[in-house]
């Protein structure tokens, strides 16, 4: 076969050089037969002048967007969630629909941008697990777009004192209480705890809308603490913090936050202070066997009281004080108080196995004489005559008689006045009696006639006749 373009005598060798021009021949036909067995082999095609068609541009066209990176700020779903997981070792961030109860991890690359609830940008370390977060991404390359903090309105950060209602599905703090659903979720905790094994000595971050709680993030759990060999402590106080404080019993268990904590024991005179590390739901245990505690010496004592049915305080306790008591050696206050008596307050001092303290109480003088109970309620001072005078009692204007004036009992002054008349005043003496008083008062004389008039003293329930002073 003669290949077009190839001289003949190439493809044909018939000629009659010399050997060595034969040689090279051979070598440059070998070498093109090469070139195109490859060609066709590997699916080549000679140059053509062919156009291409509309379809063929299309195809190519798909097939190289396919291989393009999407351009920033691109995506095709977005969803508000809980951020639960950022791992920067896989390149991923994992989140929780909250609506739809759902997990699902998306990839994150160098044009995924990141910003808290202002819109300010933040980088991937700012990215916080258990809050709430709009995020946009495309569904299909799984890939994260953009991430941004929501303006959750129930957000409660790093706090403890919370306590769980498991019956109501609450979670309560302080005086407010908060939703729990099935769709509330548990993190920083170890995978079997619920909500159920929260306590109030745990830190927390709450985060959801409204009253309804989306995450709850433990960041600070808490264990138990154990003592061994507290024989010698109990009775005495074993004390963590400033809020902290319990009695000592044999075999008890303590709940305390984790970390490191500062255990402080005290019974008599004695006290001492112990480091222990509080992990996460585990059991410790501490021994304090080592700790010798000081014999404290007590004494018993027995008050006797007059009058016996006063009230006795020792160092703020009321005690019976029909019984021995025990105290420790040293001074201790008693305050000893009864009714209409003084009352008593002073220290004594134990210092002796047993001992009795006798008190008496000295009575109150009185620095006044109870009152009279008052029977002159609901009654009246009744005045039937001379009707149509001005009526005045002790100086007060009371009306135009006839008249009925409250019973106010002992000494007081009627005056009677009328224009044209000569005025007069009566001295009554009301008794403290439950009865109205009834005055009948002689008529008035017109002011012609000059008469010496006398004040005059009457009783109650009496018609008065006779000369009074004119005023």
């Amino acid at each position: 076969m003669i290949l077009p373009g190839i001289p003949k005598n190439i493809c044909c060798p018939e000629s009659t050089a010399s050997n060595k021009g034969r040689n090279v021949k051979k070598r440059i036909i070998a070498l093109f037969l090469s070139l195109i067995m490859c060609a066709v082999f590997s699916g080549c095609e000679w140059p053509s002048t062919k156009t291409a068609s509309a379809s063929d541009t299309m195809t190519s066209a798909e097939a190289q967007a396919a291989f393009e990176a999407p351009r920033p700020g691109e995506y095709d779903s977005a969803d508000t969630c809980i951020v639960t997981t950022v791992s920067k070792v896989n390149g991923t961030i994992s989140f929780y629909n909250y609506e739809l109860q759902k997990y699902y991890t998306l990839v994150y690359d160098s044009i995924t941008s990141y910003a808290d609830k202002y819109g300010s940008a933040i980088s991937l370390d700012q990215v916080k697990e258990g809050y709430l977060v709009d995020i946009t991404f495309l569904k299909s390359k799984k890939l994260l777009v953009s991430l941004r903090e929501s303006k959750a309105s129930l957000v409660i950060e790093d706090t403890s004192g919370f306590s769980v209602d498991s019956g109501a599905k609450v979670l309560k703090y302080r005086s407010e209480s908060y939703k729990l659903t099935e769709g509330t979720i548990l993190m920083g905790g170890k995978s079997k705890e619920t909500v159920r094994d929260i306590k109030p000595e745990d830190v927390l971050t709450i985060v959801g809308e409204d009253n309804e709680v989306y995450a709850i993030t433990v960041k600070k759990g808490h264990g138990t603490l154990t003592l061994r060999g507290d024989d010698a402590l109990v009775g005495g106080t074993l004390t963590v913090g400033k809020d902290f404080s319990i009695h000592i019993i044999k075999g008890m268990e303590v709940t305390l936050p984790e970390g490191e904590q500062t255990i402080s024991f005290v019974k008599g005179n004695t006290e001492v202070t112990r480091k222990v590390t509080i992990s996460r739901n585990e059991k410790s245990v501490l021994d304090v066997s080592d700790i010798e505690v000081e014999v404290v010496k007590t004494g018993k004592v027995l008050f006797t009281v007059t009058p016996d049915n006063a009230e006795v305080y020792v160092d703020g306790a009321l005690i019976d004080h029909s019984r021995l008591h025990e105290y420790t050696y040293g001074l201790h206050k008693v305050v000893v108080s009864a009714k209409g008596y003084e009352t008593l307050s002073r220290y004594f001092k134990v210092a002796e196995p047993q001992a009795t303290l006798p008190v008496t109480l000295e009575q109150k003088e009185s620095a006044k004489e109870e009152k009279e109970e008052d029977k002159t309620e609901g009654f009246f001072i009744v005045i039937s005559s001379p009707t149509g005078v001005e009526v005045s009692f002790d100086g007060n204007y009371m009306g135009i008689s006839p008249i009925s004036i409250k019973k106010v009992s002992g000494s007081h002054v009627i005056s009677l006045h009328k224009n044209g008349y000569i005025s007069r005043s009566y001295n009554v003496n009301i008794e403290n009696t439950a009865e109205n008083v009834y005055y009948s008062f002689e008529n008035m004389a017109p002011e012609k006639e000059e008469k010496k008039e006398t004040t005059k003293t009457v009783s109650g329930n009496n018609s008065v006749s006779g000369n009074v002073s004119g005023n």
